[in-house]
């Protein structure tokens, strides 16, 4: 039998992969990227090498909170809500934001 330490690495990994396989999104053909400059520099460095990877940890935390919390939200009827706080607000912080945008 595996041990604990063993399987949730494995379900930690997985969701990380989960997480960095997913689609990006449709991206709409009238709309641009904003555009970025020398200027921005310091805070896209801030984005990627602090902000993304402490979300990316947020969003993996969520999901076991959320399945702790999934039995009360459901009595009340509150499932997605729950969803919503504890894994896609996260998810969409880390993956779908534009870079440097706070």
């Amino acid at each position: 039998m595996p041990s604990a330490p063993s399987v949730l690495a494995t379900v930690l990994t997985a969701l990380a992969l989960c997480i960095v396989s997913a689609p990006a999104g449709a991206v709409d053909a009238t709309t641009t990227a904003p555009e970025l400059t020398w200027n921005d520099a310091p805070a896209i460095a801030f984005d990627v090498g602090l902000l993304r990877p402490f979300s990316a940890i947020r969003t993996i935390v969520g999901v076991p909170f959320f399945l702790a919390s999934a039995p009360f939200a459901a009595i009340a009827g509150e499932l997605t809500t729950s969803w919503d706080v504890f894994v896609l607000e996260p998810y969409d912080y880390t993956v779908r934001r534009e870079l440097a945008d706070f």
